[in-house]
């Protein structure tokens, strides 16, 4: 289950200028996006149920259309879930919202897995070279995630290039990840994606504020990872709005 948050567009507020977390707005001056459009269509989830939520490629294609020189066309994936099929002989994907941000909206990036299971799927449908698919570190520590994510996306990304899309699905401390990725460190500059898509744990719901990241990135019931409260505070200190909670 993840939040999907979008890059907020900056707006003149009269007598309001602060955040109510932190006092302070995080401003991206040109990387700033209109509202996404509340046009909702029906498409199919994971659990190949009906579903009315906003995919990731129908929001990135509502930011293109906004500030369409913006788009960096670059899109990153840790720990995707493999889509789910039907029953053979069809063995369809009903539920692949990641395949179609490379195929059908034509973008390149990365996509990296600690499973070399659910990564498998995705090899046989993204056929772009300009996609790149490896195993990732199986520490899974914030540093670790944040090490791999440059050393296979920088080489396709231009000096201070933006990123379209960066999603964290099967992601324990996502906001340890989270953070580490968005602010940056003394090894790496921080990545400013235009929608972003991270875990959290829906068995906690606002007002409460938690983030675990536990020993051994073991989940026990209720009590690991990071809170939907918690996930839009961190998000909105840096600049972005909830769109909605994918459940």
């Amino acid at each position: 289950d993840g939040g999907t948050y979008v890059l907020a567009q900056t707006r003149a507020r009269q007598g309001n200028t602060s955040s109510s977390h932190d006092g302070s707005r995080r401003v991206h001056g040109d990387a700033a996006y209109a509202k996404v459009d509340n046009v909702v269509v029906p498409n199919i989830d994971r659990y190949g149920c009906d579903s009315k939520f906003l995919t990731p490629k129908r929001v990135l294609d509502r930011i293109a259309r906004s500030s369409p020189t913006s788009m960096s066309r670059l899109a990153v994936h840790v720990n995707p879930f493999s889509p789910s099929r039907t029953l053979p002989p069809d063995n369809k994907a009903v539920s692949d919202h990641v395949s179609e941000i490379y195929i059908e909206g034509g973008k390149g990036g990365v996509i990296l897995s600690n499973s070399a299971a659910d990564l498998q799927p995705y090899r046989g449908v993204i056929l772009s070279e300009n996609v790149t698919m490896v195993l990732s570190d199986k520490s899974g520590t914030p540093p670790a995630t944040q090490r791999m994510v440059h050393k296979y996306l920088d080489p396709l990304r231009a000096s201070n290039q933006s990123l379209d899309l960066l999603r964290l699905d099967n992601v324990t401390c996502s906001c340890d990840v989270m953070s580490m990725i968005l602010t940056g460190s003394e090894l790496y500059p921080p990545l400013v994606p235009k929608l972003v898509v991270l875990q959290v744990n829906p068995s906690i719901p606002p007002p409460v504020r938690v983030n675990t990241c536990p020993s051994g990135f073991d989940r026990f019931e209720g009590a690991w990872g990071c809170s939907l409260a918690e996930a839009t505070a961190l998000m909105e200190r840096h600049g972005y709005s909830l769109v909605q909670l994918n459940y």
